[in-house]
C-alpha cells in the first residue's frame, strides 16, 4: 500500500530525463521500469498527435527509423515562420531514394542528387497562368515561364473576297498543338461545289486568335486539282488583320500572289500547315 496519495506527492522536475522509474505489475509481480522503456521498441497507435513548441525554428516532431536510418523532421522555420519538412537519409551509403507512396505505390520520388520523378499519374498545374519557371537558367527573355500546352481539333472554314458563297460546299478538318504562345495548325479543305465565289481564297476559324506581331507563317501541303499555282512553291499563309483568318498565297517569280477561286475546281483539296503566335 502506498504511503501517500498521488495528489500528495511532490511534483517531478520536467522535462523527464528518462532514467526515472515507475512501478508496474508484470506476470503477477510488482516491478519497476524506467520511463525511457515505456514505449521503446513498441508500436504506439494514435488517432492524432498534437505537438507544440513555441521556440522559433524548434522541432515539432521527429520520426526516425533505425532500420533505414531515415529521419523525417517537422519544424517551424525561425526566419520565415514557414513550416518545414526535412527528409534526411543518414545511412552509411546515403544512396537510398526517398519516396512518397500511396497505398504502397510510389507516386513521387527524389534521389540523393535532388532529382524528382513522378512515377504514377501526371504533374497537374492547378491554376491557370502557372507552370514551370525557368528563370534560374541563363537568358534575357521577357518570360521564362512555360505555362501552357494543348492539343485539339478545329474546323477550318472558307471565305472569299469577291462574289458570294452561293452553293459552295466542302468538307474540312484540322488539328492543332499549342506550346506557350506558338500555335501550329494542320488542316484540309475538300471542295465539292465552288458556288459563285470569286477572288482570293482565305481560311478562317483558327483555334486561337492570331497575334498582330505574326506577319507570315509557314504554309504548305500536297494540294490537289488546283490550277497553275500547283507548279509554284512554296505556299505561304499571309495573316489577315482580323486575327482569325489567313489568306492562301503563293510565291511566284515576281513576288507573291494570292490563290483564287478561279484556280480551283469542284474536286480541289487544300492541305496546309501553319505556325503562328498568339
Amino acid at each position: 500500500m502506498a504511503d501517500k496519495k498521488i495528489s500528495a506527492l511532490t511534483a517531478a522536475s520536467t522535462p523527464l530525463a528518462g532514467t526515472e522509474v515507475l512501478p508496474i505489475v508484470q506476470s503477477g509481480a510488482t516491478v519497476k521500469v524506467a520511463v525511457s522503456d515505456l514505449t521503446s521498441g513498441r508500436t504506439v497507435a494514435a488517432s492524432r498527435l498534437d505537438t507544440s513548441n513555441s521556440t522559433a525554428g524548434g522541432v515539432m516532431a521527429t520520426l526516425s527509423s533505425g532500420w533505414s536510418n531515415t529521419t523525417i523532421t517537422l519544424k517551424g522555420d525561425g526566419a520565415t515562420g514557414a513550416g518545414v519538412m526535412n527528409i534526411s537519409n543518414v545511412a552509411a551509403s546515403a544512396a537510398l531514394p526517398y519516396q512518397l507512396q500511396l497505398n504502397g505505390t510510389k507516386v513521387l520520388g527524389s534521389d540523393t542528387s535532388g532529382n524528382v520523378d513522378v512515377t504514377v499519374g501526371n504533374l497537374v498545374i492547378g491554376t491557370s497562368g502557372k507552370g514551370i519557371d525557368f528563370s534560374a537558367t541563363p537568358g534575357t527573355g521577357t518570360s521564362e515561364l512555360f505555362a501552357d500546352y494543348e492539343e485539339g481539333t478545329w474546323t477550318p472554314d472558307v471565305y472569299g473576297d469577291g462574289g458570294s458563297a452561293g452553293a459552295v460546299a466542302f468538307t474540312s478538318s484540322g488539328k492543332y498543338t499549342k506550346v506557350g504562345r506558338q500555335v501550329t495548325i494542320t488542316g484540309s479543305v475538300a471542295f465539292t461545289n465552288l458556288g459563285s465565289w470569286t477572288g482570293r481564297i482565305g481560311i478562317s476559324g483558327v483555334p486561337f486568335t492570331i497575334s498582330a506581331d505574326t506577319y507570315f507563317g509557314g504554309f504548305g501541303g500536297a494540294n490537289t486539282n488546283i490550277g497553275a499555282v500547283t507548279t509554284v512553291s512554296p505556299w505561304i499563309g499571309g495573316i489577315s488583320l482580323s486575327g482569325i483568318n489567313f489568306a492562301v498565297t503563293s510565291a511566284i517569280s515576281s513576288g507573291m500572289d494570292s490563290v483564287r477561286f478561279t484556280q480551283l475546281t469542284s474536286t480541289s483539296t487544300l492541305f496546309f500547315t501553319l505556325t503562328y503566335f498568339v
